[in-house]
């Protein structure tokens, strides 16, 4: 049962990517703690895309088309609560914010100077 009040369809006008947005919102949670369930791949990319799980189910996509999904099962039935477990370890676990890289400091590829028949010793 979920309430009106939290749920999200794309009858509400969202698009893909807001619906997922949108669902973590309601249920008041990070959305790197949600999972998506779905049948598609383009799910799971954009699933990626906002930092959630996914987990697919082969329907009318083939399992190597699901690739990109965090684990994929043919039933629901097949699904179970350790499966689900699995997908979140590793992650973080506490609430603060993620500090942003400096990529530009340091991290530049040195070139390797080709020798040729000009070459200074």
């Amino acid at each position: 049962y979920f309430p009106p009040e939290r749920r999200v369809s794309s009858d509400a006008k969202y698009s893909a990517r807001s619906e997922y947005l949108g669902g973590a919102l309601r249920a008041e949670q990070r959305p790197e703690e949600c999972i998506v369930f779905d049948n598609t791949p383009i799910s799971a990319t954009i699933a990626h895309d906002l930092m959630m799980k996914n987990i697919a189910f082969v329907d009318h996509y083939a399992k190597y088309e699901l690739l990109t999904a965090d684990v994929s099962f043919g039933y629901v039935s097949d699904l179970d609560l350790m499966d689900i477990a699995k997908i979140f370890e590793g992650t973080r676990e506490d609430n603060e914010p993620m500090l942003e890289l400096d990529v530009s400091s340091g991290l530049q590829k040195q070139q390797r100077k080709l020798r040729t028949a000009f070459w200074d010793e």
